[in-house]
């Protein structure tokens, strides 16, 4: 009876192995693209799936489990403008990048602030 409880879970299974086998991988490094330093805890996402991950202390990542076909590639981080790229997967794939992001300034509003006069 075991024997086939066994093998009626590996049919089961079967579909998902196929996937994971036929699936994608994107890795790489986010950087500063002036200076080339990783960039700790930028999101590499896949837009339009829920595939992402958190870059890690030296700017690594890995996306695994892309669908074949073509994708947008997103990344943020704080301090750095958001950038967006197109890639195209193959079944089984593993493609590297090393993503440059953008440093930007972050402009804050004209506060004015008044106060009344003590007595």
């Amino acid at each position: 009876m075991r024997l086939r409880i066994v093998l009626a879970m590996f049919v089961m299974l079967s579909p998902s192995l196929a996937f994971a086998q036929s699936a994608a991988t994107l890795a790489g490094v986010v950087l500063a693209d002036s200076t080339e330093r990783p960039i700790v805890s930028a999101e590499v996402m896949i837009s339009g799936l829920t595939i992402s991950a958190r870059s890690d202390s030296l700017g690594g990542f890995v996306l695994k489990g892309i669908p074949a076909g073509r994708h947008q590639v997103v990344v943020r981080a704080i301090g750095f403008a958001e950038f967006r790229t197109l890639l195209t997967f193959r079944a089984g794939e593993r493609q590297e990048a090393d993503l440059l992001l953008t440093p930007t300034v972050q402009t804050l509003t004209k506060v004015d602030v008044t106060a009344a006069k003590s007595t």
